[in-house]
């Protein structure tokens, strides 16, 4: 979301996501899929997107040139 987004806008896409993610239909998708389906917020995101790459940038270091 951007930033200064009213708190109520906030929490009405947050819990609409929650019930998404909830649905029969999510989890059958990411149960055939082999999906792993969560919901986190904003700050939590933004920690997760960082050590993802931060992981993503070890193993290509380590990797070397192929």
């Amino acid at each position: 979301m951007k930033k200064g987004t009213p708190q109520i806008v906030r929490d009405k896409i947050k819990r609409v996501a929650t019930r998404a993610l909830l649905s029969t239909k999510a989890q059958k998708i990411a149960r055939d899929s082999g999906a792993l389906i969560y919901w986190k917020g904003a700050e939590e995101s933004d920690k997760q997107i960082y050590a993802d790459f931060k992981a993503m940038e070890a193993i290509f270091k380590r990797m070397g040139d192929l």
